[in-house]
Protein backbone atom coordinates (compact mmCIF):
# COMPACT_ATOMS: atom_id res chain seq x y z
CA UNK A 1 0.00 0.00 0.00
CA UNK A 2 2.85 2.21 -0.89
CA UNK A 3 2.05 6.21 -2.19
CA UNK A 4 4.03 6.22 -5.81
CA UNK A 5 2.07 8.85 -6.54
CA UNK A 6 4.80 11.21 -6.77
CA UNK A 7 7.02 8.94 -8.50
CA UNK A 8 4.44 8.17 -11.26
CA UNK A 9 4.03 11.95 -11.89
CA UNK A 10 7.79 12.62 -12.51
CA UNK A 11 7.77 9.36 -14.22
CA UNK A 12 5.41 10.80 -16.92
CA UNK A 13 6.69 14.30 -16.99
CA UNK A 14 10.11 12.56 -18.30
CA UNK A 15 8.35 9.80 -20.53
CA UNK A 16 6.22 13.14 -22.08
CA UNK A 17 9.39 15.23 -22.70
CA UNK A 18 11.39 12.32 -24.32
CA UNK A 19 8.22 11.72 -26.60
CA UNK A 20 8.34 15.66 -27.62
CA UNK A 21 11.82 15.49 -27.83
CA UNK A 22 11.79 12.10 -30.24
CA UNK A 23 9.06 13.81 -32.25
CA UNK A 24 10.85 16.84 -33.01
CA UNK A 25 13.90 15.08 -34.11
CA UNK A 26 12.41 12.67 -36.37
CA UNK A 27 10.51 16.28 -37.42
CA UNK A 28 13.96 17.74 -38.20
CA UNK A 29 15.64 14.41 -39.56
CA UNK A 30 12.47 14.41 -41.80
CA UNK A 31 13.15 17.68 -43.21
CA UNK A 32 16.84 17.50 -43.32
CA UNK A 33 16.30 14.14 -45.99
CA UNK A 34 14.19 16.53 -47.96
CA UNK A 35 16.94 18.88 -48.35
CA UNK A 36 19.64 16.41 -48.78
CA UNK A 37 17.90 15.06 -51.76
CA UNK A 38 17.68 18.40 -53.12
CA UNK A 39 21.62 18.50 -52.48
CA UNK A 40 22.17 15.18 -54.18
CA UNK A 41 20.53 16.17 -57.36
CA UNK A 42 22.60 19.42 -57.40
CA UNK A 43 26.21 17.50 -56.53
CA UNK A 44 28.43 17.75 -58.88
CA UNK A 45 31.59 15.79 -57.67
CA UNK A 46 31.00 12.43 -56.63
CA UNK A 47 32.71 13.18 -53.57
CA UNK A 48 30.05 15.42 -52.82
CA UNK A 49 27.39 12.81 -53.69
CA UNK A 50 29.47 10.18 -51.51
CA UNK A 51 29.10 12.58 -48.10
CA UNK A 52 25.56 13.12 -49.10
CA UNK A 53 24.68 9.64 -49.34
CA UNK A 54 26.62 9.32 -45.47
CA UNK A 55 24.53 12.24 -44.34
CA UNK A 56 21.42 10.31 -45.39
CA UNK A 57 22.37 7.44 -44.15
CA UNK A 58 23.41 8.55 -40.52
CA UNK A 59 19.59 10.12 -40.95
CA UNK A 60 17.98 7.43 -41.36
CA UNK A 61 19.61 5.27 -39.00
CA UNK A 62 18.71 8.32 -36.66
CA UNK A 63 15.37 8.42 -37.50
CA UNK A 64 15.00 4.36 -37.28
CA UNK A 65 16.19 4.96 -33.56
CA UNK A 66 13.52 7.77 -32.66
CA UNK A 67 10.83 5.77 -34.42
CA UNK A 68 11.93 2.79 -31.88
CA UNK A 69 12.21 5.17 -29.24
CA UNK A 70 8.17 6.33 -29.21
CA UNK A 71 7.21 2.61 -29.94
CA UNK A 72 9.02 1.76 -27.04
CA UNK A 73 7.12 4.33 -24.65
CA UNK A 74 3.67 3.61 -25.83
CA UNK A 75 3.07 1.05 -23.60
CA UNK A 76 4.63 2.83 -20.88
CA UNK A 77 1.57 5.43 -21.25
CA UNK A 78 -0.98 2.55 -20.64
CA UNK A 79 -2.55 3.24 -17.21
CA UNK A 80 -2.71 -0.82 -16.62
CA UNK A 81 0.02 -3.16 -17.65
CA UNK A 82 -0.49 -5.66 -20.17
CA UNK A 83 0.18 -9.32 -20.29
Amino acid sequence: GEDFSEQYKDFTERLSTVEDLARAMIKKLTQGMADQNKALAAAKTEEEKDAIKTQKLNATFALRACNNILAMTQPLNAKTPKD
